[in-house]
């Protein structure tokens, strides 16, 4: 009886550890088309796409006029595609941050920008202004 408890708890804890891996990184199919970006807006926003699919660099730019640096984080993929639930300045496993996070500022406007390799056109594009 104590051996197949055991085994039920092991069992128990593989399956959680496998439900709570990264979600933004992973065996996803490449992002072919149009993606509906969606931004959580808070202090640290967060970043989703619909349909769930993987692109290889993922920028977050002010808009022009803020007086602050254009590009305020850029990662790439490396191994993995990058995949809906990104953080602000948390740079998901299997990426490589090329710029650094800057602040976000409060009342600023801008936006998050999609894209593939060797494409001349981002698969997807949100806009906020930070609270």
């Amino acid at each position: 009886m104590q051996t197949i408890v055991s085994r039920v708890l092991i069992a128990a804890t593989l399956w959680s550890c496998l439900s709570c891996r990264d979600s933004s990184t992973g065996p996803l199919a490449a992002c072919t088309g149009a993606v509906n970006v969606q931004v959580a807006i808070s202090a640290t926003p967060r970043f989703s796409w619909a349909p769930r699919c993987g692109v290889d660099f993922l920028e977050v730019i002010s808009a022009p006029g803020n007086n602050v640096p254009p590009s305020h984080w850029r990662i790439q993929s490396d191994a993995s595609q990058i995949g809906p639930d990104v953080t602000y300045g948390v740079a998901p496993t299997g990426t490589q941050t090329l710029v650094p996070a800057h602040a976000i500022t409060s009342g600023q406007d801008y936006s998050v920008s999609l894209r593939m390799s060797g494409a001349s056109a981002p698969v997807g594009i949100g806009s906020w202004r930070a609270p």
